[in-house]
This record gives structure tokens, sequence and C-alpha cells, in this order.
């Protein structure tokens, strides 16, 4: 039993990305809390103790600081909620400056921005976006790598992707710049489930902004991102060759066929089923002949990927030990080692999932977005984009406020709503328009007798 399970069942608000316990593992700060008249929850088994209740300004406290003078703490902490505000809002206010309202900026700022930009083919949010995913995956890689060339990859992997990034015109040096402060911003917080609400609600943000942009921005941002999912699964599968057996299929066989196809239908329903989001955007696309075939391609593609995963993970781990795991793929990465120099190759799932996840939820709220103007008969989309993003976290954090209940809710009733959603809702309406050719046909005859 960990204290994170205990903080999921007994904290107050389920439904906010930011943290409403304190959690530590210092025994100084739980004395200090226990003199302000705090509880502390200790767990058997696990060094982090829960304290409670506790309010917004404690994430931005640090034991260390009453070891000092009470100016020195003080100006601290204000430096530490000055560097929130940067994490939260530094990227997002420089792509408003710089595509929005370029007249705010000093006129030579703005001269010096657009020169800086000149050869970049991407817009801001594209730029923001490849930064921000690089900064993010370094600490992750550093802090998995062995310790000696963890600080390295950490620091000096920084500064030589984006000065390479910088020299091939993939991003502007301001743009390094100020993704970069929004990433050291983000280390400042000495809590660092805060840290993390952080860089939820910049991946909100970013999610809103791409549905305003629209389809096209999406689909060339996915044709960049394309080969940062291709290569890592390929090395996944590639570097797992060896511990694959042929002889771990053979508990697999021993199911009746009937179970097979009822456990394959239900699993791979799911993915395939939630295809219906992109058919609802297909209509807005002008050339309808390719985007059927692509389509096709596309799901051909992602079925065939979907098999090798599957088949991996049984080879690899045997059918007993990949039911048991709700990320069997992210097990694969945990088993490759290539040495003592290149370990923790996990991260590359982590990236995977990263960039799949994102494009598959912009996707799914543009569709959102073009269905309400549909049928609210609007001219315009764009208006809609913040606005209906708050009211999705909300209601998405309402709907499922735990991981627990995410996977009792993605199991139970995810599969049958998606059922109805994608393919009792399509019949419907394919009849329903059957029907109203029928009639509009038996009209124009009557007329014409």
């Amino acid at each position: 039993m960990e204290s994170g399970y205990i903080e999921e069942l007994i904290q107050d608000e389920d439904y906010t990305p930011f943290p409403t316990m304190h959690n530590t593992e210092r025994p100084d700060s739980v004395a200090a809390g226990l003199l302000e008249g705090r509880i502390a929850i200790l767990v058997e088994g696990t060094p982090f103790v829960l304290m409670v209740p506790a309010l917004f300004i404690q994430f931005f406290q640090a034991a260390e600081d009453y070891y000092q003078r009470a100016d020195i703490s003080t100006l601290i902490r204000l430096m530490r909620y000055m560097a929130f505000f940067l994490a939260l809002l530094t990227p997002s206010a420089y792509i408003a400056l710089t595509t929005f309202h370029q007249e705010m900026l000093p006129f030579a700022l703005l001269i010096s921005i657009a020169a800086q930009r000149e050869g970049v083919p991407f817009p801001a949010i594209i730029e923001a976006f490849i930064m921000e995913i690089t900064f993010e995956i370094l600490p992750e890689a550093g802090v998995r790598l062995p310790r000696a060339v963890g600080s390295a990859i950490s620091i000096v992997g920084a500064l030589v992707l984006g000065e390479a990034a910088v020299q091939a015109g993939l991003v502007s040096p301001a743009m390094v710049i100020f993704v970069s402060i929004t990433a050291i911003s983000n280390f400042v917080s000495p809590v660092y489930d805060m840290a993390i609400a952080v860089r939820m609600l910049c991946f909100i943000l970013a999610v809103i902004y791409g549905g305003y942009l629209g389809i096209e921005v999406i689909a060339r941002t996915a044709e960049i991102f394309l080969p940062w999912i291709i290569v890592p699964f390929l090395l996944l599968i590639v570097l797992n060759i060896p511990q694959m057996k042929i002889d771990r299929l053979y508990p697999f066989f021993e199911f009746r066929m009937n179970d097979l196809v009822l456990g394959t239908t239900y699993f791979l329903g799911s993915p395939f089923m939630e295809l219906v989001f992109v058919l609802m955007i297909t209509p807005h696309i002008k050339d309808g002949k390719k985007v059927k075939r692509m389509f096709v391609m596309g799901t051909v593609a992602s079925g065939l990927t979907i098999t090798i995963a599957v088949a991996a993970c049984i080879l690899a781990l045997g059918a007993n030990i990949a039911s048991m795991h709700s990320y069997p793929v992210y097990l694969l990465g945990k088993m490759i080692s290539l040495g003592a120099t290149i370990q923790h190759i996990e991260v590359l799932v982590a990236i995977i999932w990263m960039i799949s996840i994102f494009f598959k939820v912009v996707i799914v709220f543009y569709a959102i977005q073009l269905s309400i103007v549909q049928l609210c008969n609007l001219r315009v989309r764009n208006f809609l984009s913040f606005p209906l993003g708050l009211i999705i976290t909300g209601v998405a954090y309402y709907i499922i406020p735990n991981t627990a209940y995410f996977n009792y809710f993605e199991k139970y009733y995810w599969p049958f709503y998606l059922f109805v959603l994608s393919v009792c809702f399509p019949l419907l309406f394919i009849a329903l328009s059957y029907i109203k050719k029928n009639k509009a046909t038996k009209g124009d005859r009557s007329q014409q007798t």
C-alpha cells in the first residue's frame, strides 16, 4: 500500500489538476506541520507522509526557508510565485504577442523577432510544441540514465539540441529562450506535484490552441512528429527480439476460439471505433477521395501496429504476465538494457504515448468544435476554443476523478458508449437519410405527374 492510493480516496476535491494534500519524506517538515496544527498520515512501507489540510501557498514553501532570515525567505517565496506564473504563461504569452498582438511589442523588438523567424517554416505554436516536448523528455531521460551520463544528457543535451534546432531553421532563437525560461521556472517549485500540475495545464492550453488553428495545422504538425513515433516503436520491437520465444504462444492457443474472438473484439473495438471522430472531420476537407484512401491506409497501418505490439508483448512476456499489466508495452521498454551505458529505454514508450495522446485529444476537440458549429448553425468556430476547452476539462475531471475509476470506466462503460456513438448513430443517420431521399424522390415524381 502506498500513500498515493490513500490520497486519491480521502481528498476533498477530485476535480482539480492541483494537489490537495502535501506529501513529504522529510521529518522536519512533518514536525513543523504538526506544530502548525496539521495532521500527518503515515503509511507502513512508504517513506512519503501525507499532510492535511494543505493550502495553495504551502506548495511554494520549502523546509530550508525556516533556516534563513525572514526577509530572505520572503524574497525567495515571492520568486517562486513569479516562477509559477512564468512557467504557466510564458509560451502562451509569447505566441499571443508574436501572432496576434504585434502592436504591443516595441518596434525594435518586433523587428528583431521578425528577422529571427524569417527562415522558420512553422508557426509559433508548432515551434513551442517542439521545444516543450524536447525539454520535457530530457529531464526524464536524465533521471533514468546512469548517474554519470544522466546529468550530462539533461544539461548538455538541452544546449546542443537548442543550438542545432536554431541552426537547422526549425525554431527561432527567441523561442528557445522563452521555452528555456519556462522549463527552468517549472523546476523552481519545491513540490513536484505542483510542477506536474503546471505541465498538465500547459498541455491543455496547447490542445485548445491546436483546435483553434484548425485541421491543416494539426495535420502538418502530425507529419512532423510521425517519425518520432515510428522510429522509437521500431527500436522497441527490434531490441526485444532476443527476449521473444515462440513457446510463449502455446498457452495462448489453449483458449477456446469463442473466447479469443470475444476478447479481441472487445479490446480492439475501442481504438477502431474511436475513428468515428475522424469521420466527423472528413466532410470539411476538400479532396474527399484522397481522404477516404488515406483513412483506409491509416486504419490498416494502425491495425498492423497494434497487432505487432500485442504479439511482441506475448512473445517477450508471456500471455499471463502481459494480461496482468495495464501497459505491457511499457514493460517491454524496461526489459531492454544495452550494457551499463544505455538503460531505461521505456522512455521511448513514453515519447510514443505523449505524442499520440496529444494528437488524439486535439482531433477529438476539433471534431467537437465542428459538431457544435453545425448543430447551432454558427458561422465561425474559433471563439468556442477557450470556453469549450475549460468546460471539457472540468467535465473530464468530474467524470473521471482518479485512475482507479478511469480503469473501471474504460473496461465496463467506454466500449458500449463507443458502440452506440460509432455504430448505432451512423446506422440511424444512414436510415434517416435513405428515408428522406425516398420521400424527396416520390415528391418529385408526384409533381411531374
